[in-house]
């Protein structure tokens, strides 16, 4: 077992795509669990829910790839859904955190660059889910469940079906 991380697992959420109520249920900031509940479900006039269409994933998977570069960080994984984003990254020296917040920029401008986020809208959820990995097996066992997830294309097809 290692002192120290040797990647970092980060997911973070397209806004509007899981609210409070939902079927899935969902996470408060406290970490307190909230149940699936169709009565809880909100969705303001001004904030609709926003799902990344098959370019838009592509241009975000291309944004998570120049970021790791431009700071020679190690991309393991990565997986671009319609409506969240898995990476797994190994980024020595800045927290998971900050590895967040600027994957999340980088995609964010690159979106506003091709004309499918305006310049004062919001794309993602705040935060996100941020874990440590500390061997080999567990980067190995959590790379498995990125690759393994639902491709864009099909999952972009199902979620506008039930969404749209």
């Amino acid at each position: 077992m290692y002192n120290t991380p040797i990647a970092y697992f980060l997911t973070f959420t397209v806004r509007g795509s899981w609210r409070h109520g939902d079927v899935r249920g969902s996470w408060k900031r406290n970490a307190q669990f909230v149940a699936p509940d169709s009565n809880v479900i909100v969705i303001p006039n001004n904030n609709p829910p926003h799902y990344l269409r098959e370019e838009e994933c592509r241009i975000v998977e291309n944004a998570l790839a120049e970021v790791c570069a431009e700071r020679q960080w190690v991309l393991h994984e990565k997986s671009v859904l319609n409506n969240h984003v898995h990476v797994v990254v190994t980024a020595p020296d800045i927290t998971p955190e900050n590895v967040m917040k600027l994957l999340k920029a980088k995609a964010t401008m690159r979106l506003r660059k091709a004309g499918f986020v305006g310049t004062e809208e919001k794309i993602w959820t705040r935060h996100g889910s941020t874990k440590y990995i500390f061997d080999e097996k567990g980067l190995h066992t959590t790379c498995e469940y990125v690759r393994n997830q639902l491709h864009p294309d099909k999952y972009h097809e199902q979620q506008l079906e039930q969404h749209l």
